[in-house]
C-alpha cells in the first residue's frame, strides 16, 4: 500500500520565494499554489499568518476598484477582496460610483452592459403593472438585473386561470391582489432590490417617480394615457 501524500506546511508569506515586501497595501507575490494539490493560498494583510480572519472569505464579495496607485505591483486586473459594504439598496454607494458596483453578484451583466450601463440600471427605479404571467416574468428579470428599485402594480385579484401561468400564485391566493402576495416572494431573489406593492390607480403624481414603467394586461386607453405621459417627460 503507498504512502498517503500529504501537502507540503505552508510558509510564511516572508518565507515564500521571490516576495520581497508588501507595497500599497499589496504582496508582491499575491498566490501560492502548494505542488502536487488543489489547494490555492491567498495571503492578505488583514489577515497575518497564524491567525483567523473575523469574516470567512465566504462573506466577502468580490468589488470592483480603480487601478493601483503608481509604483504599485498589483495588477489592475486583480479583484480586490473586501468586507461587504453597507450599501443602501443594490450593491453600489449612494452615489451610484462604479467602484462600489458588486462584481461577484452583477458579473454576466458587467460584461455584457459594461459600468457605465450597469450605473444607470443601478439608479433607476421601476413600475410593473399587471402581475399575471407575462408581468411577473418582466418583473423576475428586472429585479434579479439590480434596479434601484421595483414597485408591483395590480388592482386585479388572482383567479383560477393566473395559476397556469403566474408561477408565484399558490391555490391559498385565489381572491388575493395579485401584486400584493406576489410582492414577498418576488423580494427574496435580490435582497439588494427593494421590492413593493401597490394598488392604487395609475395617476401622474404616483407615474413621475419612476424611470422606467412597464404595463402589461393594461386596456389601451391607459396604455395610451401613460405612454403619452412617459414621452413628454423624456
Amino acid at each position: 500500500m503507498s504512502k498517503p501524500h500529504f501537502p507540503p506546511a505552508l510558509p510564511a508569506p516572508a518565507a515564500i520565494p521571490g516576495i520581497k515586501g508588501e507595497e500599497n497595501g499589496c504582496l508582491l507575490l499575491p498566490t501560492y499554489s502548494v505542488p502536487g494539490s488543489m489547494l490555492c493560498v491567498i495571503y492578505h494583510l488583514d489577515n497575518p499568518v497564524g491567525k483567523m480572519s473575523s469574516s470567512p472569505l465566504s462573506k466577502k464579495r468580490r468589488v470592483s476598484g480603480p487601478d493601483p496607485k503608481p509604483g504599485s505591483n498589483c495588477s489592475p486586473a486583480q479583484s480586490v477582496l473586501s468586507e461587504v459594504p453597507s450599501v443602501p439598496t443594490n450593491g453600489m454607494a449612494k452615489n451610484g460610483s462604479e467602484a462600489d458596483i458588486d462584481e461577484g453578484l452583477y458579473s454576466r451583466q458587467l460584461y455584457v452592459l459594461g459600468h457605465e450601463a450597469m450605473k444607470r440600471l443601478q439608479t433607476s427605479s421601476v413600475l410593473v403593472s399587471g402581475l399575471r404571467g407575462l408581468g411577473v416574468e418582466i418583473a423576475k428579470n428586472i429585479i434579479l438585473g439590480g434596479v434601484k428599485a421595483v414597485t408591483l402594480h395590480d388592482q386585479g385579484t388572482a383567479q383560477w386561470a393566473d395559476l397556469s401561468s403566474q408561477f408565484y400564485l399558490r391555490e391559498e391566493d385565489i381572491g388575493k391582489n395579485r401584486a400584493e402576495v406576489s410582492q414577498p416572494r418576488l423580494a427574496e431573489l435580490n435582497s439588494y432590490v427593494p421590492v413593493t406593492a401597490y394598488t392604487g390607480p395609475l395617476v401622474e403624481d404616483f407615474l413621475s417617480g419612476f424611470q422606467v414603467v412597464v404595463l402589461t394586461n393594461t386596456p389601451l386607453e391607459d396604455q395610451l394615457r401613460v405612454g403619452e405621459f412617459c414621452h413628454n417627460r423624456g
